[in-house]
């Protein structure tokens, strides 16, 4: 099934209508609020683009001013998530990075396969 870029804009209409000045940081510690709106802001941008949405698995690591998360997915729907030569997980990144400065956080976003996992790390 995969995405397309009218899905993307939809969700970005989505992401747009959410209140991000809301959210305001309050020291150099990440909020749990703003990690799981990032969370939720990454869920939803991911699980509508692949076959399997329940097999989409988001992992996260939190630093002093800073998020990464780890999204993984079936080996098959590695293309969808991913898109023709990286458009979709760009698009991705870049909605996330500015969710991200609005918040005054640096995010890290890596796309990884089940396949990729058991391989372990470079």
């Amino acid at each position: 099934v995969g995405g397309s870029p009218a899905l993307l804009l939809g969700l970005l209409d989505q992401m747009t209508a959410l209140d991000v000045k809301a959210l305001v940081p309050r020291g150099p510690t990440p909020r749990d609020s703003d990690i799981a709106y990032l969370h939720e802001m990454l869920v939803a941008m991911a699980r509508p683009l692949v076959d399997k949405p329940d097999s989409v698995m988001i992992m996260t690591a939190v630093g002093q001013e800073f998020v990464a998360f780890e999204v993984h997915c079936e080996e098959e729907d590695g293309k969808f998530l991913i898109g023709s030569r990286g458009s979709y997980a760009y698009a991705m990144r870049t909605l996330l990075q500015a969710a991200a400065s609005r918040l005054r956080l640096r995010v890290q976003v890596q796309f990884l396969t089940r396949e990729q996992e058991a391989l372990g790390p470079r």
